[in-house]
Order: structure tokens, then C-alpha cells, then sequence
């Protein structure tokens, strides 16, 4: 019996972390990347990002009830005015 308390405190543990980490949390994963850009270039009416960008770089702030999404990348001015 203590050793289902330990293995189901462990879970719920485990549990409300990752829960934490993928809803509540600042940090954008890897594989979320392609995803975020693409809201991110959706909710700010954009249509495409240039085609030679460096450094992309995205952050997200706020809850999930104020939700931002911050996109940086490095490009050539031509590539802006286009």
C-alpha cells in the first residue's frame, strides 16, 4: 500500500509539471517552433516571412488568456520592402 502512495504521488507529480510546462509556462519547445511562427504570422495578418531570414528567434508571454507571441529574425532590407 505505501508503495502505490509513493508510485501515484510520483505521477500527480509528474503530472501538474508537464502540465505546467506545456500550458502555463513562457518557454516555446522545439517542436512547437513551426507552430508558434505560424499563429504568430496568422493573429499579426502577415502573409509570409522573407525567404533569406537568420536568427530566427520566438518567445511567448503572458497566460493562456493573453497569450503573445514575439517573432525575431535578421534580414536584408530588400527582403522587408518586398
Amino acid at each position: 500500500m505505501k508503495k502505490l502512495l509513493i508510485i501515484l504521488s510520483i505521477l500527480l507529480t509528474f503530472s501538474i509539471l508537464t502540465v505546467y510546462l506545456f500550458i502555463f509556462s513562457n518557454i516555446v519547445f522545439p517542436w512547437q517552433k513551426d507552430e508558434v511562427i505560424k499563429t504568430t504570422l496568422e493573429w499579426g495578418g502577415l502573409t509570409e516571412l522573407p525567404f533569406d531570414n537568420e536568427d530566427i528567434k520566438v518567445s511567448k508571454k503572458g497566460s493562456i488568456f493573453t497569450r503573445q507571441y514575439i517573432l525575431e529574425f535578421t534580414t536584408g532590407k530588400s527582403e522587408i520592402e518586398n
